[in-house]
């Protein structure tokens, strides 16, 4: 489907060993106590607060995010070019777990902060990922990524939340997730993945000469 202003994605399947989806399957078993439900409805004129339910665990890779990390920067060059966006100096990955059970739903959405938070933050998203690594045969439908164009009003792509794949695109692209349906409520049976974005730092604001500073008396 040819979608004028469609972001550019790349999409990656068997992007992790073996090993390494085996250890998060564990880490995710291990860690179902500590998942939260984030549960909100969205402000109007805040894109970042969209309507959402789904459970989450901020930085919650543990022992595993070096290895994970170093699978993300191994590809990073990659991801820029496929995404369209410019390198840049990566100043933070961030990481959080997240499981998706019936009900559950991301409604359109950017991932770049807005309003009076972004003001303070010193680094800004700009390539989002979602690797996904539910439990096959999967026990849910849905809760598929869809992507629109930059206006927001047409969607472009739709991708399946398959295991061991992984999504990248920009993180000013409008995108949602359709909701989650499955027989069995529970973390067995839920849409797991790990959402990534990478950092760039912001400029500081050069400071000002002594002789360009005006007097306030």
């Amino acid at each position: 489907m040819n979608v004028p202003l469609a972001p550019k994605f790349v999409v990656i399947d068997d992007f992790l060993s073996q090993d390494l989806i085996a250890a998060l399957d564990d880490l995710a078993r291990a860690g179902r106590h500590a998942m939260e439900l984030n549960e909100l409805g969205g402000a109007p004129g805040e894109a970042y607060s969209a309507l959402r339910k789904l459970w989450v665990r901020d930085g919650a890779l543990g022992a595993l995010e070096p290895a994970f990390r170093s699978a993300m920067m191994g590809c990073f060059e990659r991801l820029c070019a496929d995404t369209g966006v410019a390198s840049f100096e990566v100043a933070r990955v961030e990481t959080e777990v997240c499981a998706q059970r019936p009900g559950s739903y991301f409604a359109k959405h950017v991932d770049t902060d807005t309003g009076e938070l972004s003001k303070s933050l010193k680094t800004d998203r700009l390539i989002s990922a979602v690797f996904y690594f539910p439990h096959e045969p999967l026990a849910f439908s849905g809760g598929e990524l869809i992507l629109y164009d930059f206006t927001g009003k047409v969607a472009a792509a739709q991708i399946a939340p398959a295991r061991n794949r992984l999504v990248a695109f920009p993180s000013f692209a409008y995108h949602e997730v359709t909701p989650v349906a499955a027989g069995e409520d529970s973390f067995d049976a839920a849409r797991w993945s790990v959402n990534c974005w990478f950092h760039r730092a912001r400029k500081s604001e050069p400071r000002a000469k002594a002789d360009d500073r005006k007097s306030t008396h």
